[in-house]
């Protein structure tokens, strides 16, 4: 892992014993105007749908990179033979 890394993974099941101590080993990764976050997080679906949110450093700038916007055109999109009303 290179410094400055942060790992999330997403489950369906509750982390087994072992996962959660694997993800505790990792350490933290320390910002420096932003304080420590866990290295590895472990979230599931549930926790997701429940509102629990990463930990992770605030930023003004943006964390994703912004996905290509796609042609959407409905000239090169097929149809399934129904009729639009």
């Amino acid at each position: 892992m290179r410094k400055g890394d942060i790992v999330i993974l997403t489950t369906l099941h509750r982390p087994t014993q072992t996962m959660t101590d694997e993800a505790a080993s990792a350490g933290f990764f320390t910002s420096e105007h932003f304080g420590k976050f866990p290295r590895v997080q472990i979230l599931t679906i549930e926790d997701l749908l429940g509102g629990k949110t990463l930990q992770m450093p605030q930023s003004l700038e943006r964390t994703f990179k912004q996905a290509e916007r796609m042609n959407t055109s409905t000239k090169d999109q097929r149809t399934l033979g129904f009729d639009r009303n």
